[in-house]
């Protein structure tokens, strides 16, 4: 099994206010020997460790983590999308073999001027070419509607990129917003962006019938291939154990095809291309020029 979505971190070299505001159960150091006991409890063969901060000191911190222990087999890190100018010469960062993916936290990937409009920032679309062109995924992270609306227009616009919605793209947070007919009803777009993959990670605070509503709502959306688990570990200690993010997804996933070999294991190496994943999914991707991958490039 991969845990396709964990922090690590260290107290005393990054100043998180988001941690300070949060209770005493994650506002400590959690190292890469905490991990291995979380991966260990949950028979987690191997893990990718996703960014915490916006903060490229962070992200190679977390590079040499992958680089001395094995069972991280890639790293999610801040990349400053807002400047491709300054991402493009970060060749030490785009080039390491361990990093898997970008995610920023704090920088909007849309520009929004009127209710109806949705559109990616130019300098951002930019800056997610450079993210396919070296075989990195883009993680999502946002509030609801604009982390679904973010990730739709990513993977739209730029169709050799892998874009993974984390967290079940918050849809919970729009079921208290409009209800959860409203939020369980996705886009039909999602169906033809072979390219978006949504990750069953975070909501520890959602009660498990909630979760297991949106997750089925995915999965009629896309497919259970394209759904990947990630435990969210230590936020999740917040609201339970280490094991109840991986108790709960095999309950919501356990009507669904093949679930233990795609949605625990194999989607993770499909949805971050530098992980080697292939199936019938990705082969079928159309490239950035709208032809299919060669394969021999890959």
């Amino acid at each position: 099994m991969i845990d396709s979505h964990v922090h690590v971190w260290t107290r005393s070299l990054r100043n998180a206010a988001w941690l300070d505001r949060g209770p005493a159960a994650t506002n400590r150091d959690f190292t890469s020997h905490d991990l291995i006991v979380h991966l260990d409890q949950q028979a987690a063969s191997a893990s990718i460790v996703v960014q915490s901060q916006d903060s490229l000191d962070e992200t190679r911190e977390l590079l040499e983590l992958a680089e001395r222990e094995p069972r991280v087999l890639g790293v999610v890190g801040y990349l400053p999308l807002h400047d491709p100018v300054r991402l493009a010469r970060l060749h030490d960062v785009l080039d390491h073999p361990a990093l898997v993916g970008a995610r920023s936290i704090q920088t909007p990937l849309s520009m929004q001027s009127h209710a109806s409009e949705h559109s990616l920032d130019p300098a951002v679309s930019e800056s997610l070419a450079i993210l396919a062109g070296h075989r990195l995924a883009l993680d999502v992270v946002g509030r609801p509607p604009a982390a679904l609306d973010d990730a739709v227009g990513a993977a739209t616009t730029h169709p050799g990129l892998h874009v993974i919605a984390d967290h079940l793209a918050n849809r919970h947070l729009e079921t208290r917003i409009a209800g959860r007919a409203r939020a369980t009803a996705l886009p039909p777009v999602l169906a033809c962006l072979p390219n978006l993959f949504v990750k069953l990670s975070g909501l520890s605070a959602v009660a498990d019938d909630e979760f297991a509503v949106h997750v089925a709502a995915f999965a009629s959306a896309i497919g259970p291939r394209r759904l990947l688990f990630g435990s969210d570990w230590p936020i999740c200690l917040r609201h339970g154990d280490t094991n109840a993010p991986l108790r709960r997804a095999v309950t919501a996933t356990r009507d669904l095809a093949d679930a233990d070999a795609w949605i625990f294991a194999e989607t993770a190496r499909i949805a971050y291309p530098r992980l080697g994943g292939r199936d019938a999914i990705e082969a079928d991707m159309p490239g950035r020029n709208g032809q299919r991958e060669n394969e021999n490039q890959r």
